[in-house]
């Protein structure tokens, strides 16, 4: 079996390697390949960064990737 790029939308995470620590619970193998927020929160006065949303795209099994 090959390895796959998968896109998680809408992780709730205050950061990227919170993020990967979410996704590592269900592919302990994983690796992050890009990620962006959901919302900006630059030109707003509220920022409200526990609650932020996040896109992940992430390998599921390094193991499996071949060179």
């Amino acid at each position: 079996m090959k390895a796959k790029i998968l896109i998680r939308r809408k992780i709730k995470a205050r950061d990227s390697q919170e993020a990967i620590n979410i996704i590592k619970i269900k592919y302990p193998r994983a690796k992050l390949i890009t990620y962006f927020f959901d919302f900006d929160f630059r030109h707003t006065s509220k920022r409200d960064y526990d609650n932020r949303t996040m896109t992940v795209a992430f390998v599921d099994d390094t193991n499996k990737i071949f060179f």
